[in-house]
């Protein structure tokens, strides 16, 4: 990926070329700089799209006293980015056109697959119903159609502008007459993050509709973390949490909890179910979340998120070593990982085999599992993977 100093003469090239600018705003201390730079950037993949579409520029936000002149005179436009742009946090990517107007803007590293993730992100920089300075700018000029407003309150949450989601979302809904359509109620699962947004009850009420719209237990999965993050995470762990010794947690008050879940009838108690085995496991009271995730899954497990049957099934097998109950974590366990391939869920179904001594098995599903790993879990697996093949020890 070519990198050239940014300025007059990167202008005039964009604009000869007809490429995006593109902007790495970097500092020497993030690790996340230095990975992107030498594990994204040098790959072909993200060279050719780069160097194809787009002039290239990386900007050092910080000072040392190793910086050559040419580091040192480039501070000012880094002040400059810096302070017009909010970039607070590294690595930031600013993307501006051949005319030098902004964008889009970027932050962070998506480390499960980064290098499909930023192509990903270099393509949509190319399609301007993507751009969210673009579609700022037609907002803030009174552009205000229904298709302006909706899309650009997507595009602000998917740039973690939550503030300006919401306040377009409301604005995109007044236009609306009919909040349950398909495609309303799939805009919804998209901004709602609040049992104050306008989205919260039509999603309770119309959960298994948009699931059909979007996919099995996204609408659960939403509508049940939010519930848990205002209603329940308050009240399992009082300032005991910061002390940094599970033992101190006191039992919370489960007839509090459950009152305040009293206005979610249909998920009241499934919710309460799942909040002991959390509170269990965070305290390590092994035989508590046992008990706890055993009782959860007979009762609904045929109704759970995937998460929640792979985190009851690895309670299961890291706190007991009993037949009958491994038996039941294995079954779940396989449920977890049915739809979606996931090598953690895989690995953990290959660990209780191993526990209930099946090592073929056990073999043969951690082998899954290491083919389906990323790069960051192979080393894992394959020492486990080793381990299992000479029988030895691989988890308590």
């Amino acid at each position: 990926m070519r990198t050239i100093c940014l300025g007059k003469q990167v202008k005039a090239k964009a604009k000869t070329e007809n490429k995006y600018i593109f902007v790495d705003c970097y500092t020497t201390w993030c690790g996340w700089c230095k990975f992107m730079d030498t594990t994204v950037y040098s790959t072909d993949t993200i060279g050719n799209i780069a160097n194809s579409k787009f002039i290239s520029v990386r900007i050092q936000f910080d000072s040392t006293a190793r910086d050559n002149e040419k580091v040192r005179s480039w501070l000012p436009i880094a002040h400059e980015l810096e302070k017009q742009y909010q970039v607070k946090a590294y690595p930031t990517y600013l993307f501006f056109n051949s005319d030098g107007e902004i964008v889009d803007k970027y932050t962070g590293v998506n480390t499960q697959n980064p290098v499909a993730s930023f192509a990903e992100i270099l393509y949509a920089i190319q399609d301007s119903t993507r751009q969210y300075y673009l579609l700022k700018r037609k907002y803030d000029n009174s552009n205000k159609s229904p298709e302006l407003l909706k899309k650009f309150a997507i595009v602000s949450m998917e740039h973690h502008d939550a503030e300006t989601a919401q306040k377009v979302s409301k604005e995109y809904l007044s236009t609306q007459k009919n909040l349950t359509s398909d495609d309303n109620l799939k805009f919804l699962a998209q901004l709602t993050q609040s049992s104050k947004d306008t989205g919260f009850y039509i999603l309770l009420q119309n959960q298994k509709r948009t699931d059909v719209l979007l996919r099995k237990g996204v609408t659960d999965s939403l509508i049940e973390s939010i519930i848990f993050d205002e209603d329940v995470f308050p009240s399992l762990f009082s300032s005991d949490r910061n002390t940094g010794n599970s033992k101190d947690f006191q039992e919370p008050n489960w007839a509090g909890i459950q009152t305040k879940l009293q206005q979610y009838p249909l998920l009241r108690d499934k919710i309460l179910a799942y909040t002991k085995v959390l509170f269990y496991n965070a305290k390590k009271e092994k035989d508590s979340c046992v008990q706890a995730a055993i009782f959860y899954l007979k009762l609904y497990g045929d109704v759970s998120q995937l998460f929640e049957l792979y985190g009851c099934a690895a309670n299961i097998f890291s706190y007991s070593s009993d037949t009958a109950e491994l038996n039941e974590a294995l079954k779940w366990s396989r449920k977890s990982f049915e739809e979606n391939n996931n090598p953690v869920y895989i690995e953990t179904y290959a660990n209780i085999l191993y526990k209930l001594n099946k090592k073929n098995d056990a073999v043969t599903w951690e082998q899954k599992a290491l083919d389906a790993a990323d790069n960051d879990r192979k080393e894992k697996y394959q020492t486990i993977l080793d381990k299992m093949k000479k029988g030895e020890q691989v988890q308590n």
